[in-house]
């Protein structure tokens, strides 16, 4: 290992350090449920659900292919891309947007695997947002019109940090790490 990675691997160690040792709130779980300042678009439960009834290409990270699909997007958000360009703009915020919520979800596992029935989550038929909600009615006792206002960020910031209250454990990055830079090619 030359001096310079060994420096660098020492700062991103002590950059793991301070976060999980700080006192304050990870920053994205802070993100997730603030007040939108400045501007940006919230992406609620409600809009997740309207634009999976039209199959929007932004819940798969990919843009609308025309000005009309961009429209029907840009409506699910309360929004009216006036031009072609304005719709251009408002896509990427949104795919931005969307993209930010979803990188809230932290993987959990129950406090006992062994006593945990083993589900193949991706056969099961149910999607990704109706288990959301149904955790967000069920078990965060929110009413339906509540849960479908929540911000998607800020519904899997709660799931992850009930499940940590009921013992669970993240099985990934922790939130306290996610604003760290790892370089790629570290060891």
């Amino acid at each position: 290992m030359t001096p310079e990675e060994e420096t660098e691997l020492q700062a991103i160690g002590n950059e793991v350090t301070a976060a999980l040792q700080s006192p304050w709130e990870p920053r994205c779980v802070a993100t997730a449920f603030a007040t939108h300042m400045g501007g940006d678009v919230s992406f609620t439960m409600q809009m997740w659900i309207d634009l999976e009834l039209f199959r929007s290409p932004l819940l798969q990270g990919l843009l609308p292919e025309s000005f009309d699909e961009a429209k029907a997007n840009a409506d699910a958000f309360g929004l009216e891309p006036a031009t072609a360009e304005d719709a251009v703009i408002v896509m990427h915020v949104l795919r931005d947007t969307i993209q930010r919520a979803f990188d809230m979800a932290l993987p959990m596992e129950p406090p006992s695997a062994d006593d945990a029935t083993a589900l193949d989550q991706s056969a099961d038929g149910f999607g990704q947002w109706l288990p959301l909600y149904a955790f967000l009615v069920g078990q965060a006792a929110m009413s339906p019109s509540e849960a479908k206002a929540m911000e998607v960020g800020e519904a899997y910031a709660l799931m992850a940090a009930i499940r940590r209250n009921q013992g669970w454990h993240a099985t990934g990055t922790a939130y306290a790490l996610r604003g760290i830079e790892i370089a790629e090619d570290a060891p």
